[in-house]
Order: structure tokens, then C-alpha cells, then sequence
């Protein structure tokens, strides 16, 4: 009999933290957005820098704690090894934006259960809630980029847009191999959401089809079931007169 693996603790520990660490990863996002959109002076700079290492230590003591409770230490270290990385290594302090995956996820699992049968609205939280990120993202990596296309944080909003609604009007594109990657995921994520559309207008059209089915097939067994109750009046009737 397989072993149960699943680390309960670990859960329980997420479950405790998820709110307050989405309003963190907000806020981190704030933190990554605001140099990136408008010039500051040095004091918010100042600010903003100590605001961003708290944050970091916030990452870092999340990480710990869930290694500290876990039941399964190795295993949470072999499967949380690049959350690991972003917390430990401050070279890699770009990446840390990979934290707002869990807000991301959440979010969207929010949204499948708020927004339940508003597809509109659902797909423009999910496009909204993976470009912001994105582009962020894309603007840290090719900003600086010698032959770099996307300079500013409005190029790169530009560039997530056109390429998660699959419209791609290259204007604007990656030439860094990171860029190209993340560029990739986008993509795969556009063409998922245009998927789900599909997918729903189909699924609508087959359930109206139904409905209509279902409907022409109720009539005729309330017709047949009328003349049946007809034909019984009247032998009712005949046998009364015998």
C-alpha cells in the first residue's frame, strides 16, 4: 500500500498565512510597479527599498516556518527548491516575482467560484491578474538589454497585452533569452484562455441544443399522453352507456 505523503501541517500552516501573504504579495507588487512607473525621489526610494526587504524577510520566514512544521522535511525540500532559491539568493531577486504565483492562484480559484457563469468576466480577471506580472517581469529583464525594444514599463504592459490576447502585432518583442522564455508562457496562456472561451461558447451552444431537444420531446409525450387520456374518457364513456 503507497504511503500517504500529503503534509498536513504544511497545509494547515497555508491555510492560516494565505490572506496575510496575499496582501503582502500585493503589496510587493506595489513595490515592483512604482519605481518601474514614475521617478522617485530618494527618500521614497529609501522607503520603498526598506518596505522591500521586509517583505523579503516576510518570504523568507513563510519558506522557513513551512520547512520548521513540515512532517516531510525532505520531501517540502526537494519540491520547494526554487522557492528556496528566490528567498536565499539575492541575485536572483527578479524571480522573487514568481512569488505572486500564489496570488495569482488564488485569485483565480476566487474568481471560479464568485464569477461562476460570467465567463467575461472570469477571463478578464485571469489576463489581467498573468500580464501584470508578465510585463513586469519583462520590463526588469529588457530594459537594459543592448537592442531592446521595450524600455518602459508602458512598452511592456503594450507587449503582455498584444501577445496574451494572441494578436501580436510586433512592435514590441523580447530578444533576451529569459524574455523569449517568458514570452513563451504567455503565449501558452493566451492560447488557454482563448481555449476556455471556445470551449464555453461551445459547451452553450450543445447545452441550448439540448434544452431545445429536451423541450420538442417533453411536447410530444404531453401530446401523446392528451390523447391517451382522450381515448380513456371516451371508452369511460362508452362503458357508463352500456
Amino acid at each position: 500500500m503507497k504511503e500517504d505523503l500529503t503534509d498536513h501541517r504544511v497545509i494547515k500552516w497555508e491555510k492560516a498565512v494565505e490572506k496575510p501573504m496575499i496582501l503582502i504579495s500585493l503589496l510587493f507588487l506595489v513595490v515592483l510597479i512604482l519605481p518601474a512607473a514614475h521617478p522617485l525621489t530618494p527618500t521614497w526610494k529609501n522607503h520603498l527599498n526598506r518596505l522591500d526587504l521586509t517583505i523579503w524577510v516576510i518570504f523568507a520566514v513563510d519558506y522557513f516556518g513551512k520547512l520548521v512544521v513540515s512532517k516531510y522535511r525532505r520531501q517540502f525540500f526537494k519540491t520547494h527548491l526554487f522557492e528556496m532559491l528566490i528567498v536565499i539568493l539575492p541575485f536572483l531577486r527578479p524571480l522573487r516575482l514568481l512569488r505572486l504565483i500564489p496570488l495569482v492562484d488564488y485569485f483565480l480559484r476566487y474568481a471560479k467560484r464568485t464569477l461562476s457563469g460570467k465567463l467575461l468576466q472570469y477571463v478578464s480577471l485571469a489576463a489581467i491578474l498573468i500580464t501584470t506580472p508578465a510585463a513586469i517581469l519583462m520590463y526588469e529583464v529588457e530594459r537594459d538589454a543592448s537592442g531592446s525594444n521595450i524600455k518602459t514599463l508602458g512598452d511592456a504592459i503594450w507587449w503582455a497585452g498584444a501577445t496574451i490576447t494572441t494578436v501580436g502585432y510586433g512592435d514590441r518583442f523580447p530578444i533576451t533569452a529569459l524574455g523569449r522564455s517568458l514570452a513563451f508562457l504567455v503565449m501558452i496562456t493566451g492560447i488557454s484562455l482563448i481555449g476556455v472561451i471556445t470551449a464555453s461558447i461551445a459547451s452553450w451552444f450543445v447545452k441550448s441544443d439540448e434544452e431545445a431537444s429536451d423541450q420538442v420531446q417533453m411536447h410530444q409525450l404531453m401530446s401523446e399522453l392528451k390523447e391517451i387520456k382522450s381515448k380513456l374518457e371516451k371508452l369511460e364513456g362508452s362503458s357508463n352507456t352500456n
